[in-house]
């Protein structure tokens, strides 16, 4: 595991232009508790304003990615407000993942259960290993899923597969994942740090404007005509007309070298 500053609970390392972010309570699985959610906010609002980082890489400490909220920090009372407040928390942190306008690569070793599976499905692209399991864990505990699994997996596998694995709460494997489109590669668990890693690195070495301009156009495309993506798609590729990277990577093209992108 990459080695950097620990904030308790959040680790976080500068990898070149690649920040590692790693979810650090390894006793507990990395189960999320009010404190490690805001570690993991303020790791990742840090990490979206440095100029420097390009791409991010999302991980786990120890046997697992994340066993999801820790029950014993959720709310005792049955009072709306201190509910609504817990989880606010958490919805931004999910929210800051999904919104992140740089590539984003989740490292899955382990158990990424309720809301672990949650935020490695915010993030770009998730690479597996082959021991890893997904399971929509809400459920067990009487509740709904959150950080954005209600959103984000139906548009994944199809809101049929996504029901069933809500209801039962059954858990998928590494494989099963990648069959069903959640996960992009399986790789032994000893080679998933460096593949993760790698993958992370070759996004930052891209054209980080192009890409954050495409990762915005898939994602609201959901909720658009098709007049309005191909609207959408004409000025992300105006703006790209205008940028650097073109100018650099039409130039590179030209001369069969390969490109140096500058994000700009």
């Amino acid at each position: 595991m990459i080695n950097g500053r620990n904030d308790t609970a959040v680790s976080t390392a500068a990898h070149g232009a690649v920040q590692v972010i790693t979810l650090s309570r390894p006793q507990y699985r990395n189960a999320i508790d009010t404190a490690m959610c805001g570690e993991l906010t303020r790791a990742l609002e840090q990490a979206g304003s440095n100029e420097g980082i390009r791409a991010i890489l999302l991980q786990g400490a120890g046997r697992a990615f994340c066993a999801g909220g820790d029950i014993h920090d959720m709310p005792l009372q049955q009072r709306y407000d201190s509910a609504l407040r817990h989880t606010a928390a958490y919805q931004k942190a999910a929210k800051l993942l999904y919104d992140m306008p740089k590539p984003v690569v989740c490292a899955v070793n382990g158990a990424a259960a309720g809301a672990g599976f949650s935020l490695a499905l915010a993030c770009d692209v998730i690479i597996a290993g082959e021991t890893a399991r997904f399971i929509q864990a809400f459920g067990q505990v009487g509740l709904v899923p959150d950080c954005g699994s209600t959103f984000l997996l139906a548009r994944s596998i199809g809101r049929h597969r996504a029901k069933e694995l809500i209801f039962s709460g059954r858990s998928l494997t590494a494989a099963e994942a990648q069959q069903y489109g959640i996960v992009s590669q399986v790789v032994p668990d000893g080679q998933l740090e460096q593949t993760a890693l790698s993958l992370a690195e070759q996004f930052a070495q891209g054209p980080t404007l192009a890409m954050s301009l495409a990762k915005s156009a898939i994602d609201r495309g959901f909720t658009l005509t098709a007049d309005q993506a191909l609207e959408l798609e004409t000025h992300s590729q105006c703006r790209c007309f205008l940028s650097e990277d073109y100018l650099s990577g039409k130039d590179a093209f030209m001369q069969h070298i390969s490109p140096i992108f500058e994000g700009k």
